[in-house]
């Protein structure tokens, strides 16, 4: 039977995309756009916007499994309309579909972002409460509010299981609004002064994995973290520098990024340009910690590849597809 994949352009989607493909499953594939090697893929393809239904309905016939990772990445503060529309009236689109067409199996992507960060006394983990409705930053409202949804769905019958992604990185991405975004210019030569702050960053190959275990070993209802390791921004660019052959990266102290946000946010405005040091993109850096996969390790058997053959791997896709000089 056909499995449906939203978002399926998109950095996870398409890693997804392929290794179901490798596992025999049939796929359909949905997303507002395509890319050029999707197009190559043995999929049926459905080109369909969230916040236009009618457009969506006919990829939920049939499906025993929906992969729902289609949603907007915003590190900007002015962008909750958007967000909103996709990220949650979006959400309750799709469930609405799931219900009608009595779906099997639902997989949601979340956010690590949509998880509150306290007690900062231990790692974060799948016991810490959403982030508030009325949470500051939108991006982490709006997936906090669209997995509400989803578990009031599973409390009405849905046999839905539940995505936290870290920081994603590694090849297939076409999209460039993931954490590689910040990478790239690092293997350029461009970013030579790096803040030291830090992330749990993680491959998008075992962010495919471990969805893949989900759908097949959670029970309905439960919620997993899909990470690797905290790494800083002067660690992996230092490990970038040495794979490209560049002179190592400086470190810039941590407390000049937060205060420098507000300002390069309103030169942004100013200039008619995008920043991308805002409010929004600093937050999970400055006031997340450790995060820990140890839930999904214990009960999925999840496992993680080493960063430097994800950063590797990462590099030599980027200089394949034209992003990085050699």
């Amino acid at each position: 039977m056909t499995v449906l994949v939203t978002g399926a352009s998109g950095h996870v989607g398409l890693t997804l995309i392929q290794k179901l493909l490798e596992s025999g499953r049939t796929v359909r594939a949905l997303d507002i756009r395509t890319n050029p090697i999707l197009e190559k893929l043995p999929v049926e393809f459905i080109q369909g916007d969230l916040r236009q239904p009618d457009t969506i309905e006919n990829a939920f016939r049939n499906v025993e499994t929906v992969f729902h990772l289609a949603s907007y990445i915003s590190i900007q503060m002015y962008e909750w309309p958007i967000l909103e529309a996709i990220n949650v009236k979006g959400v309750q689109t799709v469930l609405d579909f799931c219900k009608k067409y009595e779906v099997p199996r639902y997989v949601h992507f979340s956010s690590i972002e949509a998880l509150d960060v306290n007690p900062k006394s231990q790692p974060i983990d799948e016991t810490n409460a959403l982030v508030p409705n009325d949470f500051w930053l939108p991006y982490p409202r709006s997936k906090a509010r669209g997995h509400r949804l989803v578990l009031k769905a599973i409390e009405e019958g849905l046999n839905g299981v539940i995505i936290y992604p870290t920081a994603i990185i590694g090849p297939n991405d076409y999209t460039m609004r993931a954490a590689n975004q910040s990478l790239v210019p690092i293997a350029n030569g461009k970013s030579r002064l790096l803040p030291n702050l830090g992330y749990d960053f993680v491959d998008v190959r075992d962010i495919a994995d471990g969805t893949l275990l989900a759908e097949q070993k959670a029970p309905k209802g439960a919620a997993y973290i899909l990470g690797n390791q905290r790494f800083s921004m002067v660690e992996l660019g230092t490990k970038i520098c040495k794979i490209m052959g560049l002179p190592m990266p400086s470190a810039l102290p941590a407390w000049i990024v937060p205060l420098s946000a507000p300002f390069l946010e309103y030169s942004a405005k100013l200039t008619n340009k995008t920043s991308m040091v805002t409010r929004a993109s600093i937050y999970p850096v400055t006031q997340s910690h450790e995060i820990s996969h140890r839930k999904a390790t214990n009960e999925l058997g999840y496992s993680n590849r080493s960063i430097d053959q994800t950063l590797q791997d990462m590099l030599n896709w980027f200089i394949q597809i034209g992003k990085i000089n050699t």
